[in-house]
């Protein structure tokens, strides 16, 4: 009888011991997961594509101040409203899966806060949402939304140009 307490015993503590070992391996998978998640989206942000639509979208707020209005009412020159919506639409989509990844649970706030600065967040909101909405009045606010409540600050006007 007492060597069958101690196999229970020693089966117990070894149950115990793989149920923190399979704890540990799921935790580090997840950890992988995120390193893989933050490689692909800082590599979508990186891209030449990116970096082209947040040159021209910083030129014009710079030099066109107005160009929500122009947008919406259609005195923005054909070719340059279509480079604007182009380059509004991919930024717009950056954030967005990000939002996508918040609502599924891949990631949380804080994730999504160590990717993205207080400035892109603002760019986001005082450059790309004003463009989506002179596009559509029922634009979608879903993702303007969860910036505005991730970065409370990035709202408010801002004085100089946005590095983002």
């Amino acid at each position: 009888m007492e060597w069958q307490g101690i196999v229970s015993i020693v089966a117990a503590v070894g149950a115990v011991a793989a149920a923190g070992g399979a704890w540990k391996s799921a935790r580090e998978t997840r950890r992988t997961s995120q390193a893989q998640m933050v490689m692909q989206i800082m590599a979508v942000y990186s891209s030449p594509e990116m970096l082209e639509a947040l040159k021209n979208l910083h030129w014009h707020q710079e030099h066109t101040p107005d160009l929500a209005t122009q947008l919406a009412d259609g005195t923005l020159n054909h070719s340059k409203r279509s480079r604007v919506e182009q380059d509004t639409r991919l930024v717009a989509n950056y954030f967005h899966r990000l939002r996508l990844l918040l609502e599924i649970r891949l990631v949380d706030g804080g994730f999504v806060k160590r990717l993205i600065t207080p400035d892109q967040a603002r760019f986001l909101l005082q450059m790309i949402e004003p463009i989506d909405k002179a596009q559509n009045a029922n634009y979608d606010r879903s993702t303007y939304d969860v910036f505005r409540s991730l970065f409370p600050d990035a709202g408010r006007p801002f004085g100089g140009r946005t590095h983002v």
